[in-house]
């Protein structure tokens, strides 16, 4: 720590410098630097896999800057959403519906 740090202190703060030293020391263990060290590559591993599908997305969007949708749109859904969700879900996601009379044999509403 540069011994000019504790000089810097805000005026508010009642420590002295020695106090402020000493707390600006810190208790470095190996362990936590090893996790830290840990933490960090992994933080450097997903910023690079983020930027590689950033530039992936890039390049694929800049493709279709060409296309157009339709007038009409992209039709209707070819599926629509049960007006009770809920109860067509399996059992297993909540144990405590009772499993309808319309669903398959691992739970899933077969009419959904």
């Amino acid at each position: 720590m540069p011994p000019r740090w504790p000089k810097l202190r805000e005026s508010r703060i009642k420590a002295d410098e020695a106090e402020v030293a000493a707390a600006l020391e810190g208790n470095w263990h190996d362990e936590h630097l090893f996790t830290l060290k840990q933490a960090l590559a992994l933080i450097d591993a997903y910023t690079a896999q983020i930027t590689e599908c950033d530039g992936k997305l890039q390049h694929l969007l800049g493709a279709l800057k060409g296309h157009e949708l339709p007038e009409s749109g992209l039709g209707a859904p070819k599926r629509s959403t049960p007006a009770n969700t809920a109860a067509c879900a399996p059992e297993w996601i909540n144990p405590k519906l009772s499993r309808p009379a319309h669903t398959s044999w691992h739970g899933w509403c077969i009419s959904c």
